[in-house]
């Protein structure tokens, strides 16, 4: 594992190599040409070359002891890259000795280098030395104010971490990456650094389990990537494919792994190339299960392997392990998936190896395996639920709170300085007036003819003195009054955008002045303002029904929600007919025409909305639907029926859910069937005795009980079940549900 973790970093370590032993100032760092040379060859992979250099240097007995501390360094970067443990440690010890022996290397910048050189190291067989020198050089990086050198001090303490399994150490390390990024982007003029940084951040952070943490660094490194090099640029692509398979999104793993693919064939990277083939291929094997195609891939990923000499990576095993359990060869299978790959892995790739072996065991029809397997997968994302993501969670909202109590505890004081320089103004003024009494008193018996020029002179000192405190006390309240007024001003301004978003809705009872039984709209917003709207019209005989919940919630989302409903309405007040499913495919390209500048470095769309649109005849109660990733349920007769929906949103510019076309569904209804519609903010509330998202088949289920009532009796009990089974969690997202009786 070791040896593996040495090759992954070997460009960072022979960088701290090079840098622990050549930071020393100009006038006592002889660059001696070989030295250079050496360099030059190790940079650009040409060990053999560099190997006959540094033999030459060692019999060079005219080096100080600045080149022999170099060449040591250097020696130790070529075994790195022939993954000799013990030599790597030899000539660091080496380089060590030699930079103490020099009188020179004492300042604390030498002493971080040569540290950092050692921590690194010993991380394989010394950790607990490793761990020492690394936090001392890290702390040594931050008080001289080297951003870099501390950035890569701290991925070594979290390389650490991760082998010895502590991995929310680990994980506190990575996130010193993330809040030194604006001042580690100032320091650094190279991208491709940046984005090697980034990277390397999120593959920590994916096999420790933090996928929040790594989706963070993925979008940081996104801003980079386009002017990095290629070598950068196709490493940020691997991860961002590793990332996808981890969360289970195959069809954006395949997109991103072919991406990479054309990357790596342009630019002759043949271990990353074939890396995509295998990634390619897990993606197949658990989204289509396509045999021929993953056979494909499988077999140019090996030809690529063996004519290159690369070493196969723990998917590869993976891969083949899946393509022998479709070829019904289970002892094959197990043997790659059981003896070929450690089971004690790093988290998320021994969810993938689960992955696999649940396929495994499925084949065979072994279910009772499979649901140990499954019990174990639940129980390995409810660890990083409850040791990795709640905690941050946890320590985010702590953050907030604390930035809240600081507000009000500014508040506080200057509430309680007025009441200071309140009460010591009255204080004072009586002190004063005491003393001034006492004055004149001895001046009007000592010196009576000059009683009232004092009495001026005293009165006009009292009056400035009460002056100069009125103005520090009308300061402090100016400011209270300010910071008063300002909260009055957010609070209007929201509730202001409330009364647009309404006046814009229709009204919720103009649905019952059409000739059906009746309706219900449940509308609860996050924020006061909201992302999710409901929208209806009469065109000819057909009354069209929308149900949207736009990207976000509160002020954006009701920015959102607004567009969105004046489109909708502009493309129903053409004379035309039209069915839900051209309204949504107008709407998607007004949306992607408006906004489909605001996109992802992935392709994605950040701006858009998932809908449902009902077209009801109000002649012959023929109901036609169309919707976008919401679900429509229907009772027909006394059966429930659901209409799931295309899974492909509205301003989604991903190509893979551009080739899905909305659908109409069409259903004849009779009178007192219903139909509802609903957004994610029902289905998806935490809630009941064990704190678990709604789902849609409970909906499914209270619908088949209640769709016979008086459709007001049923709006009350959709709204108080929401009500009951949220009990004291917090409303996560706006919230609508719609009901209509024919």
């Amino acid at each position: 594992m070791i040896l593996k973790n040495l090759g992954k970093w070997l460009v960072g370590f022979a960088t701290l190599c090079a840098m622990g032993v050549a930071c020393r100032p100009a006038q006592q760092t002889d660059q001696q040409p070989q030295l250079v040379a050496a360099l030059a060859h190790l940079r650009n992979h040409q060990p053999d070359s560099a190997r006959r250099l540094l033999v030459c240097l060692d019999t060079d007995t005219t080096l100080s002891n600045l080149q022999r501390a170099r060449a040591n360094a250097l020696w130790a970067w070529y075994f790195c890259q022939n993954f000799n443990v013990d030599s790597i440690a030899h000539f660091a010890n080496l380089a060590n000795l030699a930079m103490t022996a020099d009188t020179l290397g004492t300042t604390p910048i030498e002493r971080a280098h040569t540290e950092i050189l050692l921590g690194y190291s010993y991380i394989g067989f010394k950790p607990d030395t490793a761990k020492i020198l690394l936090q001392r050089c890290l702390g040594t990086y931050k008080q001289l104010g080297q951003t870099l050198k501390a950035v890569e001090a701290s991925l070594y303490l979290a390389e650490l971490e991760k082998e010895r399994g502590n991995h929310m150490a680990g994980l506190l390390h990575l996130r010193t990456v993330e809040q030194t990024y604006d001042s580690l982007v100032a320091a650094v003029a190279d991208p491709s650094i940046i984005l090697s940084l980034l990277t390397q951040t999120a593959a920590f952070a994916i096999d420790m389990g933090d996928l929040r943490q790594a989706d963070n660094m993925l979008l940081l490194a996104a801003r980079h990537a386009d002017l990095a090099d290629n070598q950068s640029r196709a490493k940020y692509m691997y991860q961002r494919t590793r990332a996808h398979i981890c969360q289970n999104e195959y069809t954006l793993a395949a997109y991103t792994a072919r991406r990479l693919e054309q990357v790596a064939r342009q630019n002759q990277q043949h271990e990353m190339l074939a890396q995509s083939l295998v990634l390619q291929g897990l993606a197949e094997s658990r989204m289509t299960g396509n045999a021929d195609k993953i056979r494909d891939l499988n077999s140019r990923a090996n030809q690529i392997i063996a004519e290159q000499n690369l070493r196969p990576q723990p998917e590869k095993f993976l891969l083949e392990g899946e393509i022998a359990t479709l070829d019904r060869d289970f002892a094959r299978a197990r043997a790659l998936l059981y003896d070929s790959v450690d089971a004690h892995r790093k988290h998320l790739e021994h969810n993938n190896l689960l992955e696999s072996r649940i396929a495994l065991h499925a084949a065979r029809g072994d279910f009772k395996t499979v649901a140990i397997l499954q019990r174990a997968q639940r129980q390995h994302f409810d660890s990083i639920r409850a040791n990795v993501i709640n905690p941050n969670e946890n320590h985010r909202a702590r953050i907030s709170q604390s930035t809240t109590s600081n507000q009000r505890g500014k508040v506080a004081k200057l509430q309680s300085e007025l009441d200071s320089l309140e009460q010591k103004s009255t204080v004072e003024r009586t002190i004063f007036i005491a003393i001034i009494a006492l004055l004149v008193a001895i001046i009007a018996v000592l010196i009576g003819s000059n009683r009232r020029r004092n009495k001026a002179k005293i009165d006009y000192e009292k009056e400035q003195l009460r002056r100069e405190i009125q103005d520090k006390i009308d300061q402090l309240r100016r400011q209270a009054n300010m910071l008063a007024a300002t909260n009055n001003r957010i609070a209007e301004s929201i509730t202001y955008a409330d009364r647009i978003q309404h006046s814009i809705m229709p009204q919720p009872d103009a649905l019952n002045s059409f000739p059906i039984t009746g309706s219900f709209i449940f509308h609860s917003p996050l924020d006061i303002v909201s992302g999710d709207f409901y929208w209806f019209t009469q065109k000819g005989q057909n009354l069209i029904v929308c149900c949207a919940d736009c990207t976000g919630h509160g002020i954006p989302g009701a920015f959102m929600s607004m567009i969105a409903s004046t489109i909708i309405n502009d493309i129903c007040s053409k004379p035309d007919d039209i069915s839900p499913a051209e309204i949504l495919e107008q709407l998607d390209q007004k949306i992607i025409e408006n906004l489909g500048h605001n996109t992802t470095e992935s392709g994605s769309s950040r701006d858009g909305l998932d809908v449902a649109i009902a077209s009801i005849n109000l002649t012959n109660q023929r109901v036609t639907i169309s919707a976008a990733r919401r679900p429509v349920v229907v009772t027909k007769d006394q059966e429930i029926i659901t209409i799931p929906g295309i899974k492909r949103s509205i301003g989604d510019i991903e190509p893979a859910f551009r080739l899905r076309k909305f659908e109409d569904t069409v259903v004849q209804l009779h009178k007192d069937d219903c139909i509802y519609m609903y957004t994610d903010g029902y289905s998806d509330q935490f809630g009941g005795k064990e704190g678990k998202k709604m789902n849609n088949s409970k909906i499914r289920r209270f619908v088949r009980n209640l769709h016979n009532d008086d459709i007001d009796e049923q709006g009350l009990f959709v709204q108080e079940y929401f009500t009951q089974w949220k009990m004291d969690y917090p409303q996560v997202d706006d919230v609508l549900f719609m009901g209509l009786k024919l």
